[in-house]
């Protein structure tokens, strides 16, 4: 697996970091916040976050069917994820979270993580 810096800015943006330094923008997979990302609280901003980290870490693009149905890896586990994670992040500020840290994460709740 290639190892990843997931950061977040303060105002909203939110980049994946890859080796050796290259990033490019967290592809927000759209369920509940149309508006964007957020963290710091519990809302619907947050839940999208912990969405689209979870996506991009297992590397699935759901379809707008999958999405609504909940028929992919990602889903069952981003409302946990935002909870022990994201909303914990300070609300204003800026975030980083490893690759390794959501991986093992994943691994506790029997997901298969690319290696």
């Amino acid at each position: 697996m290639i190892k990843k810096i997931y950061r977040g800015e303060p105002g909203g943006a939110v980049n994946v970091i890859l080796p050796p330094g290259k990033s490019r923008p967290l592809r927000h997979v759209v369920l509940h916040s149309p508006t964007g990302f957020g963290w710091g609280y519990g809302g619907s901003g947050p839940a999208d976050l912990a969405l689209s980290i979870l996506c991009d870490m297992l590397d699935e693009r759901p379809s707008e069917k999958q999405i609504y149905h909940g028929w992919f890896t990602a889903y069952p586990h981003h409302q946990d994820f935002k909870r022990e994670f994201v909303s914990r992040w300070e609300y204003g500020s800026g975030f980083e979270i490893g690759s390794e840290t959501i991986s093992d994460w994943l691994r506790k709740r029997g997901v298969e993580v690319q290696p």
